[in-house]
């Protein structure tokens, strides 16, 4: 926890905003991803605690649809980094 602290401080000096990518999370949809980004994903199998969500400025998640919960989490993350690139690009 000591690290995130540190990790959200540093981010917050450089006007990153941190963005933590998570089931429950609100959807990514509509997000605006053309400023500074820090992205921080959970692990597979046991996501973020909640005091790591707390130090993030918001929670995200990607839509599913079916039988699909969640994905692998290096997929999500290139996802999100894509519509990152995608949005700023077309700034």
């Amino acid at each position: 926890m000591k690290r995130m602290s540190k990790f959200a401080r540093r981010c917050a000096a450089l006007m990153l905003a941190v963005v933590l990518l998570c089931v429950k999370g609100r959807d990514v949809l509509g997000v605006d991803f053309t400023g500074g980004t820090a992205f921080v994903i959970g692990s597979e199998g046991f996501g973020m605690s909640r005091l790591v969500g707390e130090k993030c400025d918001a929670m995200l998640s990607l839509p599913m649809r079916g039988k699909v919960n969640s994905l692998n989490a290096s997929v999500a993350a290139g996802i999100f980094l894509y519509e990152a690139v995608r949005q700023r690009l077309a700034k």
